[in-house]
């Protein structure tokens, strides 16, 4: 099954501020928690960074996950989709391969700059 939670409108303001269109006075910034792939760690890295594209980058593919049916006749090489997220149950356990980065979660602040 490939999922996304974060197909919205703010990814696509996003998106769209990287790619060049709308008012150039308009400023926008991403805050949130991402993945740390540290196996001690305990919990996720903050962030808050403007969009912007000297200094961020987003792919489309960025918070899309796939879980692996593990009854699958024919199961999906992970490989064919390198760039996102992969979840496995395996004896009964959640086996997760994040995609790096991996975003948590996040907001999305739009405002106009000086």
């Amino acid at each position: 099954m490939l999922f996304s939670n974060s197909a919205t409108i703010s990814k696509f303001n996003r998106m769209g501020k990287l790619a060049g269109f709308g008012d150039p006075s308009v400023s926008i910034r991403r805050v949130g928690y991402l993945h740390d792939h540290d196996p001690n760690a305990v919990r996720p890295i903050p962030f808050n960074i403007a969009v912007d594209p000297k200094c961020y980058s987003e792919d489309w593919s960025d918070g899309l996950s796939m879980y692996h049916n593990p009854c699958a006749l024919y199961p999906i090489d992970e490989n064919l989709f390198p760039s996102i997220s992969h979840h496995y149950l395996e004896d009964n356990l959640l086996i997760s391969h994040f995609s790096e980065p991996f975003v948590h979660n996040s907001y999305t602040l739009i405002g106009i700059s000086n």
